[in-house]
C-alpha cells in the first residue's frame, strides 16, 4: 500500500512541475501576443494548485491521499457485504424448498378433493330407505 502512495506521490509531484512547466511556457507565449507582461493569473491558479496539493490531514496525511482509516472501513464494508450475500443466498435456497413443498402440498391438497368429491357422489348415490346391516 505504502509503494502504490509512492508511486502517486511521485506522479503527482511530476504531473504538478509538468503543469508548472506548461503554464510557464503559455504564460510566455500569451506576453509574446499581448506585448503585455500578464501571467498573474496563471501564477495565482498554479499557487493554488500547489496549495491544494500540499493540505494536510489531522494525520498528517496530504488529503488527495486515502485514509488508512478510510481504507480499512471499506474493507470492514466488504466483509459485511459478503456475509450478507451469503445469508440472502441460504434464504433463497430455503424459500425454494418452501415453495416446492407448498406446491407438493396444493397437489396433494387437490388429489383430496377429488376423492372427497367422489365419496360425497358415493354417499347421494345410496338410497335414503335402505335399511343399515343387522
Amino acid at each position: 500500500m505504502s509503494e502504490i502512495l509512492l508511486q502517486l506521490g511521485v506522479g503527482g509531484i511530476f504531473a504538478i512541475l509538468v503543469l508548472r512547466e506548461v503554464f510557464g511556457y503559455l504564460h510566455r507565449k500569451e506576453s509574446k501576443r499581448n506585448g503585455e507582461p500578464g501571467g498573474q493569473k496563471w501564477k495565482w491558479k498554479l499557487d493554488k494548485l500547489y496549495d491544494w496539493h500540499n493540505a494536510l490531514d489531522d494525520e498528517g496525511v496530504p488529503i488527495w491521499y486515502v485514509r488508512k482509516s478510510l481504507e480499512e472501513g471499506i474493507k470492514t464494508l466488504t466483509a459485511s457485504i459478503d456475509t450478507l450475500h451469503t445469508a440472502i443466498r441460504e434464504q433463497n435456497s430455503l424459500l425454494d424448498r418452501m415453495v416446492e413443498r407448498i406446491e407438493s402440498l396444493h397437489s396433494d391438497i387437490r388429489e383430496l378433493r377429488v376423492g372427497q368429491i367422489e365419496i360425497e357422489q358415493v354417499i347421494r348415490s345410496i338410497p335414503v330407505n335402505m335399511k343399515p346391516p343387522a
